[in-house]
């Protein structure tokens, strides 16, 4: 037969409520919707959107520099169509040199 008696001075001590209850806040802080855990990935989270954002916008700063290059450096586009589409002004010799290393 169970010893009822030391369980109920266990239950009426304020001590074991007192153990219980804290038990009971630390672990909702811990591992609640809201807890320690869950804001801890939500600042990793946050670092590297933080860190994919700079990423983008140093790309379009890049992007918007070499628009405006294309709008405004004529040697640059002169450059572009020498060698993307071969083109030559008139009067112009075409010298094809071979690779003679592959």
């Amino acid at each position: 037969m169970p010893d009822t008696t030391f369980s109920r001075r266990l239950y009426r001590h304020p001590g074991f409520w007192f153990i219980i209850a804290t038990t009971v806040v630390a672990g909702w802080l811990v591992f609640s919707r809201y807890g320690v855990l869950t804001r801890l990935s939500l600042e990793e989270t946050n670092a590297q959107l933080d860190h994919d954002i700079t990423g983008e916008r140093q790309q379009l700063d890049s992007l918007r520099r070499w628009r405006e290059r294309l709008v405004h450096d004529t040697l640059l586009i002169e450059r572009l169509a020498r060698e993307r589409y071969g083109m030559i002004k008139p009067g112009e010799v075409v010298l094809i040199v071979a690779d003679s290393s592959r």
